[in-house]
């Protein structure tokens, strides 16, 4: 399903779920590759680009450190 979205961030967002997946069923770890992918979706997701998150309300962090 994830493939056939029109969006490249739910695209991209379920290609990083099917490295998770796979990686907890082969007890592999994490290549450099992933993490790259994991900073790239959350720079995407923060700049707006992924509309399903467009309707949840934003609050204020309560503890800023």
């Amino acid at each position: 399903m994830g493939a056939r979205q029109k969006q490249e961030v739910v695209t991209a967002a379920a290609d990083v779920l099917c490295q998770d997946l796979r990686r907890k069923l082969t007890g592999a770890r994490p290549a450099d590759s992933y993490f790259r992918d994991v900073d790239r979706l959350a720079d995407r997701v923060i700049a707006g680009e992924f509309q399903d998150l467009s309707e949840i309300s934003k609050d204020e962090i309560l503890m800023p450190y």
